[in-house]
C-alpha cells in the first residue's frame, strides 16, 4: 500500500464560514474538548491538525505534521488530544543523535531523509493553550510498531474509516487512558498476524513525576570559595517506562537558567548530581530558585508527560563576603526623627544594593524600599518619635541576590516635655486698716500707789493731831 503525498496546505481554507473544502484537503475527523469551552478539534488529512472556536468560528493551527489522519480522540479527565495517521516519519540518522531521540528530525513523508515510516497516533497533551512563541508540542507514538526499510512503509495501516482510533479510561484522572487502532491489513486466520487491533497504555499523559529531594523550600550550601551553590542531587520517582527526563531549574520568576533535555537516567529513583560544570551557570549564593521535570523518552519512542510540580529551593548567603550593616548602629537610642542617614559595608562583585525600612521586625508595611548603586542611603521622610525601626539590606549581582544582611534596630528621639510656663501672680494692693486716734492708757498700779500713798498721807494727818492734843 502505498502512501499518498500530502495535499499542500493551501488547498484547505479555514475561516469564520468553517468551510473545509474537504473534497480538497482529504478527509476531515473532529472532536469536541472535554477541558475547554466552545472548543472542538479538526484533523485534516494532508494539512495537519487545527483547533476551532465554535463562539467566533476561528481557527488555530497547531503545527501537527501535515500527515494523513484517520481518527481523533480527547481524554475527558485530561483534554489530550490524540490522532491517528500510518505516516510518521522518522529520521534515524547518527547526526540527530540517534534513533527515537528528542532532536530526531520528524519530516514529510516526501523528505529524502526518511530512514522509516510507522503507523500511530499524535499526541498533544494540552491542545485548547496556545503555546508560547506559536509552537506546539506533539508527540507521536508508535512504540511496538513496525517499519520496513525500503519503501520506507509501516508494517500496519491505520487507516479505517470513519476512523481507526478509539480511547477508553479516560475519564478520570487515576487512570491511564488505552488508545486502541484498527489495523487495515487483511487479517490471516492461520496465525492472526496483521488485521488485528493495536492498543496502547497512556501512563504519561496525566501526571507528570513526583519530585521528592531537595524538598520544597530546601536551603542548599554555600560554596564559599567560588560563590555558588555547593553541589547537590536533585531526585523524583521513576515513571513507568521512562528511559530518559527534562530538567530545568529557573530563577526566581522562572525564567530557566540551567537544563537539561533527554538527559537519560537510570535506577530508581533518579537522580541528576548537579555538578560544579553546571553550578557555575547558576547564579550566586543567596538566590531562590526554582526545579521541575518531566518524562522525555521511553526505549522506543519520544514521549514526554506533563511537567511535573515546581519546587523551590534557596542557596543559602555566602559567609566569606558578609553584608554588615554600619550606620545606625544595631540597638542604638536617639536616632533623630528627619534625615535619617544608612550606610552599610561593600560586597565583592555586588553590582547593586536594596534597602529596606519598616516599623515592623518582619520588615512589612515597608516605609522605604530603594534600589540603590552605592552603599550609603538617606531618608527624606520623618519618622515617628520614640518608634523602633528595622531594616535590612540586600546585595545583587546582575539581578541575582549575592547576599544579605541581618536585620537591624534603632529607635528614634523622644524630645523632652517643655516645663510649665511660670504661674504669673497679679499683685492684690495691701489693706486699708482704720486706726483710731491714740488714747493714753494709765496702768492699774499707778492708781494703786496713788490709793496707798493717800491713804498713807491719811495717817500721818491723824497721827499728827493726836501728838498735838493736850
Amino acid at each position: 500500500m502505498a502512501i499518498v503525498s500530502p495535499s499542500p496546505r493551501t488547498a484547505v481554507t479555514l475561516g469564520p464560514q468553517w468551510d473545509i473544502d474537504a473534497g480538497t484537503a482529504g478527509l476531515i475527523h473532529v472532536a469536541c474538548d472535554t477541558i475547554c469551552d466552545d472548543t472542538i478539534y479538526a484533523a485534516v488529512s494532508g494539512v495537519g491538525i487545527y483547533r476551532g472556536d465554535v463562539s467566533d468560528g476561528s481557527w488555530s493551527d497547531l503545527n501537527a505534521m501535515p500527515y494523513n489522519y484517520y481518527g481523533i480522540v480527547v481524554g475527558r479527565s485530561d483534554g489530550t488530544l490524540y490522532a491517528a495517521t500510518n505516516e510518521i516519519c522518522v529520521d534515524e540518522s547518527p547526526t540527530t543523535g540517534g534513533p527515537f531521540c528528542l532532536d530526531r528530525e520528524i519530516v514529510a513523508p516526501t523528505s529524502t531523509t526518511i530512514d522509516k515510516v510507522y503507523s500511530g497516533v499524535a499526541r498533544n497533551l494540552t491542545p485548547c493553550e496556545t503555546a508560547c512563541c506559536g509552537a506546539e508540542d506533539w508527540d507521536y507514538l508508535f512504540c511496538g510498531l513496525g517499519s520496513t526499510l525500503v519503501a520506507p512503509v509501516p508494517t500496519e495501516y491505520f487507516d479505517m474509516e470513519p476512523s481507526s482510533l478509539r480511547i477508553c479510561g479516560c475519564t478520570t484522572a487515576a487512570t491511564n487512558s488505552v488508545l486502541y487502532a484498527i489495523d487495515a491489513e487483511p487479517y490471516w486466520v492461520v496465525d492472526g498476524s496483521d488485521g488485528t487491533v493495536w492498543s496502547y497504555e497512556d501512563c504519561a499523559a496525566k501526571k507528570g513525576p513526583i519530585l521528592t529531594s531537595p524538598v520544597d523550600g530546601a536551603l542548599i550550601d554555600c560554596d564559599d570559595c567560588d560563590c555558588h551553590a555547593s553541589t547537590f542531587s536533585l531526585e523524583w520517582e521513576r515513571m513507568c517506562v521512562a528511559c530518559s527526563y527534562d530538567i530545568e531549574i529557573m530563577d526566581a520568576n522562572g525564567n530557566v537558567i540551567v537544563s537539561w533535555t533527554d538527559e537519560e537516567i537510570e535506577g530508581s529513583p533518579p537522580v541528576l548530581y548537579v555538578g560544579p560544570g553546571d553550578i557555575e551557570r547558576l547564579a550566586v549564593c543567596g538566590a531562590d530558585y526554582q526545579w521541575h521535570v518531566r518524562m522525555a523518552d521511553t526505549a522506543c519512542e519520544c514521549v514526554h508527560s506533563p511537567w511535573s510540580d515546581t519546587w523551590e529551593f534557596t542557596v543559602a548567603a555566602g559567609a566569606a563576603t558578609p553584608l554588615n550593616l554600619l550606620a545606625p548602629d544595631n540597638g542604638e537610642m536617639g536616632i533623630p526623627t528627619a534625615n535619617v542617614a544608612f550606610s552599610w559595608s561593600g560586597v565583592p562583585r555586588a553590582t547593586s544594593y536594596s534597602i529596606v525600612l519598616s516599623p515592623n521586625s518582619d520588615l512589612s508595611g515597608a516605609l522605604a524600599s530603594e534600589e540603590l548603586s552605592g552603599t550609603a542611603y538617606q531618608y527624606a521622610g520623618t519618622l515617628s518619635e520614640g518608634t523602633p525601626y528595622y531594616w535590612q539590606v540586600t546585595a545583587w549581582i546582575d539581578g541575582s541576590v549575592l547576599t544579605t544582611s541581618s536585620i537591624g534596630a534603632f529607635t528614634t528621639l523622644t524630645t523632652p516635655e517643655a516645663p510649665p510656663p511660670p504661674v504669673v501672680v497679679e499683685p492684690t494692693p495691701a489693706p486699708v486698716i482704720e486706726i483710731p486716734p491714740a488714747q493714753m492708757i494709765t496702768p492699774g498700779w499707778i492708781y494703786a500707789m496713788i490709793a496707798i500713798g493717800a491713804a498713807l498721807l491719811v495717817v500721818v494727818i491723824v497721827l499728827i493731831v493726836r501728838t498735838r492734843r493736850p
